[in-house]
């Protein structure tokens, strides 16, 4: 992955990235505090060239994370669904 961010979301390491293959903007979280065990990645956009210049953050208690849409050249935001 590219762009990598990671911080601890509710006690659980979290990262967003870009996946340069198919430059899809992806979000995994740790499913332990220690961060020996993760849960499956997901894609929060795939449509374009996604994530490039991740931000990562907690807002209202949730990750959210701010990056840039390469195709349409705009920045945008969203909160990853996670389990």
């Amino acid at each position: 992955g590219e762009y990598a961010k990671l911080i601890v979301a509710n006690g659980f390491p979290a990262i967003a990235y870009r996946e340069s293959v198919d430059e899809d903007l992806r979000f995994v979280i740790a499913k332990d505090a220690d961060g020996a065990n993760w849960q499956y990645p997901i894609v929060v956009d795939s449509e374009g060239d996604m994530g490039r210049y991740v931000s990562l953050a907690i807002v209202n208690g949730r990750p959210c994370i701010a990056y840039r849409d390469g195709t349409n050249q705009d920045a945008l935001f969203a909160y990853p669904m996670t389990e």
